[in-house]
């Protein structure tokens, strides 16, 4: 009798079988994966390729990063990205921000290159601009058409002067997707531009190949390029 006992309380208690591996929900299976392309913290070195003169350095809140002095680092993760995201934190400047009319201090680019600016580009690319005639922002994405031919740009002034001005780090991201592109303010989205077909490769930041960086340029940190549903 305790022999059968011991037995009833077991199986009254145990998972039933396959309880552990229960099938993913639907939405589970429907979710893309994310894989993630660049990780840098920027915290004194970097994975990216840099191209020109910068420095890492602290921002007055304690955030390490790197600050253009002339230069950039460039990300090249091999294959355009259709599904996606780019995030970073910027401080250490103020809008309107000084020392150039415009700049460029985060890009994204279809093609390899040798210049990256939004004359030369024929395909993808998006823009986050800064400068002295910016409160705070304008952004800019270009895709290309579904009938073929040339990129059409398309863009718009965002943003809130304030939130820039605080001396904080902010988080900046841009999403894509199915052409359409989200630009986003510490989680909120400032501006979505929507475009025939969208895909970008490389990610600059500090500046681009047109325009110069800010004096003071912003201290960049914590980059991220994540593809979803991505090879």
């Amino acid at each position: 009798m305790r022999t059968l006992a011991a037995f009833l309380l077991v199986m009254l208690i145990a998972p039933s079988a396959g309880a552990a591996d229960a099938p993913a929900s639907a939405n589970e299976k429907d979710k893309p994966k994310e894989r993630e392309r660049v990780r840098d913290s920027l915290k004194g070195k970097t994975v990216g390729k840099v191209n020109g003169k910068g420095e890492f350095e602290k921002a007055a809140d304690g955030t390490i990063g790197w600050r253009s002095t002339g230069g950039q680092i460039e990300y090249d993760v091999g294959h355009a990205i259709s599904d996606g995201y780019f995030e970073c934190t910027m401080t250490g400047f103020t809008a309107p921000a000084a020392g150039a009319d415009k700049s460029h201090p985060l890009s994204a680019w279809e093609t390899v290159q040798k210049q990256h600016t939004h004359y030369t580009e024929k395909a993808s690319f998006w823009n986050w601009r800064i400068g002295t005639g910016y409160k705070p922002f304008k952004v800019l994405a270009a895709g290309v058409p579904s009938k073929g031919g040339d990129s059409v740009r398309t863009e718009e002034r965002a943003g809130d002067v304030d939130a820039v001005n605080d001396g904080k780090p902010h988080t900046y991201r841009v999403e894509w997707k199915d052409g359409v592109v989200q630009f986003m303010f510490d989680g909120k989205t400032i501006s979505t531009q929507k475009l025939d077909r969208f895909a970008v490769r490389i990610f600059l930041i500090g500046k681009d190949d047109m325009y110069p960086a800010t004096n003071p340029a912003p201290i960049i940190a914590a980059v991220r390029v994540v593809e979803r549903a991505g090879k």
